[in-house]
């Protein structure tokens, strides 16, 4: 069952009983939990050290920069807000994949199934955490050493518009719509979707990673991380994925970076 949209994209219909399948319900969950703890992160003194950087006055040299950013950064509240974007963003947009999972295997296996699946998701992002972190913090050092250009808070946001155009982001996007079938004794299984929480985290990172971190260069902030959520996520839905409005959105979030 589906409704027809807008765009002229086919969307699924959301029917009723699916909000008793924990695939759905748990991600979707700890997705809300995670814009919970993101806004209220939001109302500190201290700003979000990733969705809306560290207020440092510009050192003018790329490494006296990057050395600042590591000085003033607090590991922990980095290390939580980094999780709660994963379970704000990325996880709503692994809920159909977990949703057909579990309601692949018998009913007294889904919550153990979800929970494999589910760390090996987290576990990959995880990973990633350290990395994207050090990568933000240097792309934002070299943006402060040219503050008078507009060039450096764009160029992530015209990454992000090629990656949508890419051939290979598509098909990767059609791979992640992929779910195995589980055999065997309840081990096995549980191994099976540790892997596939894996294989599904490192393709969603492909697929998503360059448009999710274009506002977090940026410093745009919660609204606008909300903003791109929203569109990978309707993109997600679509039986013919169009990459369209993403662009759309990249494109208005880039000129809000513009905006004095």
């Amino acid at each position: 069952m589906s409704v027809q949209a807008a765009a002229g994209t086919t969307v699924p219909a959301i029917r009723p009983e699916a909000m008793s399948n924990p695939g759905l319900v748990w991600p979707l969950s700890l997705g809300a939990l995670g814009w919970l703890v993101l806004a209220l992160g939001a109302q500190r003194a201290e700003p979000l050290a990733l969705c809306l950087g560290l207020d440092l006055p510009s050192m003018g040299r790329f490494r006296t920069n990057f050395d600042a950013m590591l000085f003033y950064a607090d590991p922990l509240a980095i290390s939580v807000e980094w999780m709660a974007m994963v379970a704000g963003m990325m996880l709503p947009l692994a809920a159909v994949g977990f949703g057909r999972l579990v309601m692949r295997a018998h009913r007294l296996q889904r919550a153990c199934l979800l929970v494999a699946a589910l760390l090996g998701y987290v576990a990959i992002w995880a990973l990633l955490g350290p990395v994207v972190i050090l990568a933000i913090f240097a792309v934002r050092a070299w943006a402060a050493t040219a503050p008078e250009t507009i060039w450096p808070n764009l160029a992530p946001f015209a990454l992000a518009i090629l990656w949508t155009l890419s051939p290979l982001r598509r098909r990767l996007l059609i791979a992640a719509h992929r779910v195995p079938l589980l055999f065997g004794p309840p081990h096995t299984q549980s191994w099976d979707a540790v892997g596939y929480g894996l294989t599904l985290g490192r393709r969603c990172a492909l697929v998503c990673l360059p448009i999710m971190a274009a506002p977090m260069i940026s410093g745009l902030g919660v609204i606008a991380m909300l903003l791109t959520t929203h569109v990978l996520l309707a993109e997600r839905l679509t039986h013919e994925p169009r990459a369209k409005p993403i662009r759309l959105a990249l494109i208005l979030l880039a000129g809000l970076t513009v905006i004095p």
